[in-house]
């Protein structure tokens, strides 16, 4: 069995950061207005602490932590680390792109404006009628709203 490393945990702590668009690094290089360190919320790392390893993910610029997983040996840590990476890359194959979920209020807006100005025209035919119906329909199914 092949024995897990300090370095075996931190790179897959270096891809969990770099799949979630997470800072490489725990701390800032700028320093807060106070002076004291700021550190880079979200970013992911490892906790040695109580003779075991978990991972933390940083929560404030204070550098306040949240428990991702908890401690344990280094293979237990590992495992789990896998487990982690192996679900958000399944669910990335999965869910759609966040620029297209981030962009699609915009999206619906403007096709609702679209099919506003194409109704205003009057110069369609019953096609077009059933076509802008679906359309309302699926904007309105979307947005929870009415069609």
């Amino acid at each position: 069995m092949h024995r897990i490393t300090k370095a075996d945990l931190q790179q897959r702590i270096d891809t969990l950061n770099e799949m979630t668009g997470q800072p490489m690094e725990p701390w800032n290089p700028v320093r807060r207005e106070d002076g004291g360190l700021a550190a880079n919320v979200g970013h992911y790392h490892l906790d040695w602490t109580y003779g075991g390893v978990g991972v933390d993910q940083m929560h404030n610029v204070g550098g306040g932590v949240v428990d991702i997983i908890p401690r344990g040996t280094k293979r237990e840590t590992y495992n789990r680390l896998g487990a982690l990476i192996q679900g958000i890359r399944l669910g990335q194959q999965t869910a759609p792109p966040v620029h297209v979920v981030a962009a699609a209020p915009e999206l619906l807006a403007a096709l609702d404006g679209m099919l506003d100005q194409f109704e205003d025209n009057e110069q369609y035919c019953d096609d077009d009628a059933a076509v802008i119906a679906t359309a309302r329909e699926a904007i309105a199914q979307a947005t929870g709203g009415e069609a």
